[in-house]
């Protein structure tokens, strides 16, 4: 099958878990086969097959921008997901909607892709960091829960986020396993880049 970089980067993860995060400039969640998402959307991975893959989430370009706008840097957004709980992150979600799409992706909240989005980045500098990412963490929340939902799905699901984000990912782990389901584990990848690409390339 056809190799690119989404395949290439994140097949050991994608090879030894149920769903990928994919975190970079946009962001992908990645279904196994293991997850029966039933999207119409698919990337041919090697040895695995054709996946489904929901792309285009804001992430990596929409949390520099909003650094780049406003006088946080990451080392503030690190030190606002430390203080974030379960708790404090339903208040947030409660108490204000917040769109986050600024550019031509998929918006969660209509469960599709569009090419014109309704604010810009104009609009996310108002927000104050916890709001930008609880609602930023929010995305793949509601992406998850409408499908496990729909496939009511109660077994353990193996959640492994590919990406560092400057450090961030590394903090959200925490929140994440407090804020989905008990059956989903989320986790770090530990495999590098370079074992990634020479597995991937061994099954091409």
């Amino acid at each position: 099958p056809e190799l690119g970089d989404l395949q290439a980067s994140t097949f050991s993860s994608i090879n030894n878990s149920d769903i990928v995060f994919n975190w970079g400039t946009g962001s992908q969640i990645i279904f196994n086969n293991s997850f029966s998402s039933k999207i119409e959307f698919y990337r041919n991975f090697p040895k695995l097959g054709y996946l489904s893959v929901i792309s285009h989430i804001p992430c990596g370009r929409l949390l520099n921008e909003y650094c780049s706008n406003t006088s946080y840097d990451y080392s503030d957004l690190i030190d606002e997901l430390k203080a974030l709980d379960y708790i404090r992150f339903c208040k947030i979600i409660e108490k204000s909607k917040r769109d986050l799409l600024f550019f031509p992706g998929f918006d969660v909240n209509k469960f599709q892709y569009t090419n014109v989005p309704k604010i810009t980045m104009k609009d996310i500098i108002t927000y104050n960091p916890s709001e930008l990412l609880c609602h930023w963490l929010n995305q793949y929340k509601i992406i998850l829960d409408k499908l496990s939902s729909k496939e009511k799905i109660s077994r353990p699901i193996k959640v492994i986020i590919s990406g560092n984000l400057g450090g961030i990912s590394k903090e959200t782990i925490k929140l994440l396993n407090e804020i989905f389901p008990n059956n989903f584990n989320f986790n770090l990848s530990n495999n590098e880049l370079a074992k990634s690409l020479l597995e991937c390339a061994n099954y091409s």
